[in-house]
């Protein structure tokens, strides 16, 4: 199974090369929703920024944890949702 979204639209734009399939049969053959290969993620306006903010902080406090970067940040007035370590590890 395919787990991460841009490996799935990997996977179906793989396929799709081929002419005669749908999308539709595609996605339902890999067992992919439609709505996850035609997802264009919005990236925030001020994403350079924040990135900035985040790899400053994570170099002035060294050993310090996500939810200390996010609170540091919201200190500072970004307005950041509360989610996983994730989102700042790919930062």
């Amino acid at each position: 199974m395919i787990h991460r979204p841009a490996r799935r639209q990997a996977a179906v734009k793989h396929v799709n090369v081929r002419p005669g399939h749908s999308q539709r049969c595609i996605c339902r053959a890999l067992g992919i929703s439609r709505n996850t290969v035609r997802y264009e993620p919005q990236p925030r306006a001020d994403e350079l920024a924040l990135t900035g903010a985040i790899v400053r902080l994570a170099g002035q406090y060294g050993r310090c944890g996500y939810r200390r970067i996010h609170a540091l940040l919201e200190s500072q007035g970004w307005q950041v949702k509360s989610c996983s370590g994730d989102a700042y590890l790919a930062s």
